[in-house]
């Protein structure tokens, strides 16, 4: 029997898409699921698809309405979310065409780009999406953060009261980076306060200069413990760390540095190539067996990915050119597995208002590149350069170069409580 397509209504069919994403995956609570899609402020009419068969749910997919940071800009970007298939349903292709259904309305709506967290990598790979956010994770005692007198602000955080100021600090930390979503109320409620034990916040007395009311928050920690009954010295896992200034950064560092009698060791998720500068180098590692002279002191963590969807709406919004000071015109032999009006010659012309892409080959530097290589390099994931040197793309280096400039920008990091 073939599956059929059609669009779901969230809210009204909230239960029985609850309990379709539990038995996809038996994980999870199904009413906390049909909560999510019933109450979440994100969760639109629209951009929800189910695949069934004879009427019976095979498969559900939905594009979240989503605004993250792209060096510093606030830009939408659809979060693909809510993908399960009955067990029964498995291998018919359910997930492939209620993905691409979704791409193509996202298409029409001319979106620059969309993001996800995959269940299985190379399934999207073959959607176009590739990997753009490698965490690092530390896990390390107390004594490896730094101490600080100035963890003497730091207090308990009180959710009732503190959601507009820690709000407000997360605002100010994701301006200038790329990854972080915008946070409506209802998220912060439910997917950030709601998914943790403890947290605290500094909040120190009103300095010479300083920006915000007296009090304001300029750093916070939100956190949950681990460990086996009844022990007093287990695992602080950090699920958010937060911080508008380097004093906010210092003395929540000093935090964690104070705990050494109560746990043995910190989990923290750091973006890539943060960790070394954020800790003290002081403490156990682990020899990595495959050289005499490496020790292990970190773990690299895959998480989101991304994809281009309309490559002039993306080129239109990213600010990285225009500051960036580059002029060039550079050509791209671009492929896309599911956009094959993208899949063609292009030049993009770099200059004072911007990127902006033309059909044709009129550029003498040019590359060719996958969609999925190409969204690594606008969202200066990978350099173009480390692509081309490692034969992922081909053409000039010069061309490489020259796409480098003019996306640079800070490295992508979402963190868990930005997980859709």
């Amino acid at each position: 029997m073939a599956l059929t397509i059609r669009e779901a209504d969230p809210k009204k069919e909230s239960e029985a898409l609850g309990e379709g994403q539990f038995r996809a995956f038996r994980s999870g609570d199904p009413k906390v699921i049909a909560a999510y899609y019933a109450r979440g402020e994100h969760i639109v009419a629209g951009e929800t698809l189910v695949a069934e068969e004879r009427g019976v749910l095979a498969a559900q997919a939905t594009a979240a309405k989503m605004t993250m940071t792209l060096a510093g800009a606030d830009v939408s970007c659809p979060g693909v979310t809510l993908v399960g298939t009955a067990p029964e349903h498995r291998r018919k292709g359910a997930v492939d065409r209620l993905m691409r259904a979704l791409l193509l309305r996202m298409r029409k709506r001319r979106e620059p780009v969309s993001a996800l967290y995959p269940f299985y990598a190379p399934f999207y790979e073959k959607l176009g999406y590739a990997r753009v956010d490698w965490p690092e994770l530390f896990v390390v005692p107390p004594s490896q953060f730094r101490a600080s007198d100035a963890r003497r602000h730091v207090r308990r955080i009180d959710p009732a009261k503190d959601i507009p100021a820690l709000s407000a600090c997360y605002d100010r930390w994701r301006a200038g980076r790329t990854g972080p979503l915008l946070r409506s109320e209802y998220w912060w409620q439910a997917r950030v306060l709601g998914k943790i034990q403890d947290g605290v916040v500094f909040a120190p007395p009103t300095r010479a200069g300083a920006r915000g009311a007296k009090g304001a928050i300029e750093g916070y920690l939100l956190y949950e413990a681990s460990g086996a009954p009844g022990q007093i010295a287990g695992d602080l896992i950090i699920k958010e760390l937060v911080a508008s200034t380097v004093e906010g950064r210092r003395a929540l560092f000093g935090f964690l540095s104070a705990l050494g009698e109560q746990y043995r060791r910190i989990h923290v998720v750091f973006p890539r190539g943060d960790g070394p500068a954020a800790l003290t180098g002081v403490g156990p590692a682990t020899d990595a067996g495959a050289t005499a002279r490496h020790q292990v002191v970190g773990s690299v963590l895959a998480g989101a990915m991304l994809r281009i969807v309309d490559l002039r709406s993306a080129l239109a919004i990213h600010p990285g050119p225009e500051r960036s000071g580059a002029r060039a015109v550079v050509g791209v032999e671009l492929t896309d597995p599911v956009f094959k009006d993208q899949a063609t010659s292009w030049d993009i012309t770099v200059d004072a208002r911007g990127a902006a892409a033309a059909r044709g080959r009129k550029a003498k530097a040019r590359v060719s590149a996958s969609i999925a290589a190409f969204s690594q390099i606008y969202l200066g994931a990978v350099p173009a350069r480390t692509l081309h040197d490692a034969g992922v793309i081909d053409g000039h280096p010069e061309a490489a170069a020259l796409l480098d400039a003019a996306f640079a920008g800070p490295v992508p990091f979402w963190s868990e409580l930005n997980g859709f």
